[in-house]
């Protein structure tokens, strides 16, 4: 065969891009500006910075926060129970403010949920629920950041769960964090993006 030697040159991995801490307080007053100052728009607002708050601080993939029931989080202990690929289930630490903001949208903004939910034991309902009390899809979270990068100016398509899930991974190694813990976080299956970031970490 003509191409049997050929030798074909490595191909480099795409790099790796955070999320600076600029973007990150963008987005957070974009949800506050997002929908005006109506009680509808309130509701949103606390639920799509909680949904920021759970992402930067878990690490978790857009599907598992679409897969969180109120029945996961541990307001004691300040964990969230997550349902990872293969059935896994994992449990993650919030910090405080993350928690915070978690616990001010279940208190007081979530909407009570909808017809897209009848039939499910309580506790069971899903956490993050849409503007009409259905539970909130992966489309909607990618949508959702759709809306506050025009919102808050960042043309950086890229900022999104995934950028909030890389930027976790750097920042639990450069604080201290162990990689086979990090591997945990992430889920098992994960090794190949704990790789880019202990190349971007060296």
């Amino acid at each position: 065969m003509a191409f049997a030697h050929l030798i074909l040159p490595k191909v480099s991995p795409p790099p790796l891009h955070l999320l600076d801490p600029q973007e990150w307080e963008r987005l957070l007053l974009a949800c506050r500006s997002l929908g005006g100052k109506t009680v509808r728009a309130e509701q949103a607002a606390a639920r799509n910075q909680a949904i920021l708050w759970v992402l930067a601080e878990t690490g978790m993939r857009t599907s598992e926060v679409c897969e969180l029931r109120l029945s996961d989080v541990d307001r004691e202990q300040g964990v969230l129970r997550v349902r990872g690929k293969g059935s896994r289930q994992r449990w993650i630490v919030l910090k405080p403010e993350g928690l915070r903001c978690l616990l001010m949208y279940l208190d007081h903004y979530r909407l009570e949920t909808g017809q897209g939910v009848k039939g499910r034991r309580i506790g069971d309902e899903p956490l993050f629920v849409s503007e009409v009390g259905c539970p909130l899809r992966k489309n909607g979270i990618e949508l959702l950041f759709g809306r506050l990068r025009r919102r808050a100016g960042i043309t950086r398509k890229e900022v999104g769960p995934s950028l909030l899930r890389d930027t976790f991974a750097v920042r639990y190694l450069q604080t201290g964090g162990d990689v086979f813990a990090l591997r945990e976080l992430l889920g098992q299956e994960e090794s190949a993006r704990v790789k880019r970031v202990l190349r971007m970490r060296e």
